[in-house]
């Protein structure tokens, strides 16, 4: 995961991780472990991501998948 990429689009918009951890019901702590990858997101978080930051497909791949292609 592309943890500086996701952190771009959530300042682009004018928002704060603070507010992702809280529109995603969980913990700063848990959003910072996932970030850092010592757990994954799941579906629905990312879906909720996207919608939060306004991602654009090729922005959820880039930050969620593209160090997972060969």
């Amino acid at each position: 995961m592309n943890a500086a990429l996701l952190k771009y689009h959530v300042q682009l918009r004018g928002k704060t991780l603070a507010k992702l951890a809280d529109y995603l019901n969980i913990s700063e702590s848990t959003l910072h472990r996932k970030m850092r990858g010592d757990s994954d997101f799941f579906r629905n978080e990312i879906i909720r991501i996207s919608e939060f930051c306004e991602l654009s497909p090729l922005d959820v791949r880039k930050i969620f998948f593209e160090d997972n292609i060969a």
